[in-house]
């Protein structure tokens, strides 16, 4: 076997971020929003709520504690921004959020690592119990992972999330609708995992943030997960995608245009619970934990010494190109455009 020389340069991932879900501090303020918290930017709660995210001790254990989250009927979270500082509540679906790392155009894909509990009494197959609703006694939808288009970018529901439809977690993908900016279009829906309520859900996923040319994949407790092709009930005249199973979804659109030529297309992390606005029988509850939440670059590791080692992105060779302008920060909270209509479901998962 030849002998690898110390010096040559190898690709390995780096962690970039971590949030090992112990301090989670909602904003009350508009001011408290000027300073990200110790984990996440910010929350996503209702106002004057102490309990919806909160940091336990939950057995089995992860690493220590671990992000609860409870989403109870009504439970619009608030914007403390709205109304010049008046505040405001957010429109769209009931939730109770944390707000994560923000993305733009990558080179190469991003890696992102976590883990998901059910409750052992996480509700079984919710559907919507309205009568006077046109999808009653259809299944409801509920986020659990998300990454929410920029506030200035096109679309309605976002690009990525994962979501839990009946008693399974699936990846939901849309892309931008050409004829109407505010609207979202469905990619597909892949089953990734059944809830397993009560044991720890171990997810990798590495996604190349783009806006023709993304890619995509997911492992689900060690095991990566293949995508059948298929043809979302919306569009049944489309050609099956993907054209055949594959572990690796290509030339998706993981970003959506700016509607702002002065800004870049950016998407960001949104993890917690985001569920449909409806009454559901059964009527709930609706509680989760996440845990060991980090984010993973591709990084070039220079050896010239068995003692020495320097850690160097492979997204700084970039600097050697023309760089686009910068992208000013994202405002604090999502315009909630309208949920995007769906078929099979009570509704598409909304633009929260």
């Amino acid at each position: 076997m030849p002998i690898i020389p110390q010096f040559l340069p190898r690709i390995t991932w780096f962690r970039t971020w971590y949030a090992p879900c112990d301090q989670l501090v909602p904003p009350v303020t508009c001011a408290d929003l000027s300073t990200p918290g110790p984990e996440f930017r910010w929350i996503q709660v209702p106002e004057g709520t102490v309990d919806r995210l909160t940091r336990s001790p939950v057995q089995p254990a992860k690493n220590g504690n671990a992000m609860r989250v409870n989403v109870l009927h009504g439970d619009f979270a608030w914007n403390p921004c709205a109304n010049q500082g008046q505040g405001g509540q957010i429109s769209g679906g009931w939730r109770a959020e944390a707000i994560g790392p923000t993305e733009h155009e990558t080179s190469g894909p991003i890696r992102y690592q976590w883990s998901t509990m059910l409750d052992p009494n996480y509700v079984s197959d919710p559907r919507v119990d309205d009568p006077t609703h046109k999808n009653h006694g259809k299944p409801t939808w509920q986020v659990i992972f998300q990454w929410h288009q920029g506030d200035d970018d096109k679309g309605g529901a976002p690009p990525v999330a994962f979501i839990i439809v009946g008693d399974n977690i699936l990846l939901d993908l849309h892309k931008p609708d050409p004829n109407n900016d505010t609207n979202s279009l469905h990619v597909g829906q892949w089953p990734v995992a059944n809830l397993s309520r009560g044991t720890w859900h171990d997810f990798t996923v590495e996604i190349r943030w783009h806006q023709t040319d993304g890619s995509i994949k997911v492992a689900h407790n060690g095991q990566q997960v293949i995508f059948n092709p298929q043809v979302p009930a919306e569009f049944p005249n489309q050609p099956p995608y993907p054209a055949q199973a594959t572990d690796t979804l290509r030339n998706v659109p993981t970003l959506f245009p700016s509607n702002n030529a002065t800004s870049v297309p950016s998407v960001y992390m949104k993890v917690g619970l985001y569920r449909q606005a409806v009454n559901t029988q059964p009527a709930g509850p609706f509680t989760l934990h996440h845990d060991e939440i980090s984010r993973w670059e591709y990084w070039i590791r220079l050896r010239p010494f068995p003692w020495e080692v320097l850690p160097w992105p492979v997204a700084r060779l970039k600097q050697f190109l023309p760089k686009p302008p910068p992208a000013p920060p994202p405002p604090p909270f999502s315009h909630d455009l309208a949920a995007v209509p769906g078929q099979t479901l009570g509704g598409q998962p909304g633009s929260g």
